[in-house]
């Protein structure tokens, strides 16, 4: 994430497209990409608001591309570091890379917003800022994580992909990220207690998508 959006501008949806959601997870099987982007990412909810605003104002959820690096059956994970833009999660360990989607990354269709190919542009540039990994082998939607229970929760919402990249991808990391380590699901499982709240709804999304098959 660059130190521009700390102070600049982000993208974010009204809080009022979410009524109605009981559950933390919306996974695809119950409101599939295409309906998320009709209903809740509508052009009427959405809104660039300055970030530091946003972070105190529960009126609006800033929007995360949340990207699951898998390979061969595992998942790229790390711990985040204090030189992270998020101080209320230093330390938490994670499965999900990504970040805010700044306003050069809003791409239009004409005048109107594509909200889709925003938040691929986002996920991209934020890859290549973090792995310098470029276009994945394949992508796939898990769903959305919509948060109540924490503060960094309550002013975000998280759209999950998965992303498959060949083991051989010369990833180069920034000084956000630790202990960077390829983890299979079983070794995942085994330090719940360690990740931040967001990677244990993901982990649930990602179940949920293999268990359809």
């Amino acid at each position: 994430m660059s130190a521009e959006t700390e102070s600049g501008d982000v993208l974010v949806v009204h809080s009022s497209a979410f009524e109605g959601f009981a559950d933390v997870t919306i996974p695809a099987e119950q409101m599939a990409l295409r309906e998320v982007l009709e209903k809740v990412f509508a052009a009427r909810w959405l809104s660039v608001q300055p970030r530091v605003s946003a972070e105190a104002d529960s009126t609006f959820r800033q929007i995360i591309p949340y990207i699951l690096v898998t390979s061969e059956g595992c998942l790229l994970c790390y711990r985040r570091s204090v030189k992270g833009s998020e101080n209320r999660l230093y330390g938490l360990r994670s499965i999900g890379w990504g970040g805010h989607i700044e306003r050069a990354d809003l791409q239009l269709r004409g005048t109107v917003l594509d909200v889709l190919s925003t938040i691929r542009a986002t996920a991209k540039r934020e890859l290549a800022e973090e792995l310098g990994l470029s276009e994945p082998l394949d992508r796939k939607y898990l769903g959305l994580i919509v948060e109540r229970d924490s503060d960094v929760g309550l002013v975000h919402v998280a759209c999950v992909e998965a992303w498959t990249v060949s083991r051989n991808s010369n990833i180069s990391l920034e000084d956000t990220s630790e202990d960077v380590e390829w983890q299979t699901l079983e070794d995942v499982a085994q330090n719940l207690y360690e990740l931040e709240s967001w990677s244990l709804h993901a982990l649930e999304l990602l179940k949920a998508c293999e268990e359809r098959g």
